[in-house]
């Protein structure tokens, strides 16, 4: 009986420290379910992280045939080079002039020349 008495002893023991863990454990075990449950619904999926491979990989083969800041530079000193619209709205208007002056004075001109 005194073998039965010194089992049952050592069950309440063990018993004892079981609910002592399990009291340190629960509040850890509340907040780390506190914080999965927040941070899970913010994580990506399988699916949107394919998708953003999928992305990333059309954007790296875009990459080659976008123009380097230099080639911008030299497009734009290019373009500056150019004649603008206030320039070509002149020689137009120079040229539409020297036609009138032609139809005017050309007659005249014929006229007075052998």
């Amino acid at each position: 009986m005194d073998a039965l008495i010194r089992r049952v002893d050592r069950l309440e023991e063990t018993v004892v420290s079981i609910r002592d863990t399990l009291a340190r454990l629960e509040p850890r075990i509340t907040e780390t379910h506190a914080f999965v449950s927040v941070v899970l619904p913010t994580l990506a999926t399988k699916v949107e992280l394919a998708e953003i491979r999928t992305d990333l990989a059309a954007a790296t083969a875009l990459l080659p045939t976008l123009a380097t800041k230099v080639e911008q530079s030299e497009i734009l000193v290019q373009l500056a080079e150019k004649p603008g619209k206030l320039y070509l709205w002149t020689m137009a208007g120079v040229l539409i002039a020297v036609a009138a002056l032609g139809a005017v004075f050309g007659p005249i001109l014929q006229k007075t020349l052998p």
